[in-house]
């Protein structure tokens, strides 16, 4: 699609946070490994980096239950994140920032004390919460990386490009990213 070749899966971010068998009402605490829809697919690192207006590597300060999402007998509760940036590598956004995540693909979601890498969207509904700091939603499970002692995990395993990520160093994947995804540094 014009050199991008990014699927539009669903066309609509509200689309995407349809459940597919979360079980009867709210659970009380947001639920790890929710099933959703993804609503962009990348097939590299230069599509992700093309579509993603904000990117930053940052340790999770907090989180804590959002807002319930999906439809009908089949929702549940989001997760807010609030993320400490240590590094921005696209965009331009504060030393903190907030996120909420609503478990696409099945990723669990992000963790108190946690260092990661994340591609973002500005998040455009109303605010999680009215604190001051800007709220963002993740582009997608393609979109999320954990760093664990410097090595590289991407939380999507499904798709095959992420798996020459897998292991390498924090400092790799920041520079492919700095480059648009060209090949990884030996």
């Amino acid at each position: 699609m014009h050199g991008r070749a990014m699927h539009v899966v669903l066309g609509v971010l509200g689309a995407a946070l349809l459940s597919t068998g979360c079980g009867r009402g709210l659970p009380s605490e947001p639920r790890p490994g929710v099933q959703g829809k993804e609503v962009y697919v990348f097939e590299n690192l230069d599509e992700l980096v093309a579509a993603a207006p904000v990117a930053v590597v940052g340790r999770v300060a907090s989180t804590e239950p959002g807002r319930a999402v999906g439809t009908g007998e089949s929702k549940w509760l989001a997760n807010i994140a609030t993320v400490k940036v240590e590094q921005t590598l696209l965009g331009d956004v504060p030393s903190i920032i907030g996120m909420e995540e609503t478990g696409t693909n099945g990723v669990p979601y992000l963790e108190e004390g946690q260092q990661v890498v994340l591609f973002l969207l500005p998040y455009t509904g109303k605010l999680p919460r009215d604190d001051g700091i800007p709220y963002f939603i993740n582009i997608g499970s393609q979109g999320r990386f954990l760093v664990e002692q410097n090595s590289i995990t991407p939380a999507n395993d499904e798709a095959g490009w992420l798996n020459e990520f897998k292991g390498v160093s924090l400092q790799t994947l920041v520079a492919a990213v700095e480059t648009s995804g060209s090949s990884i540094p030996a």
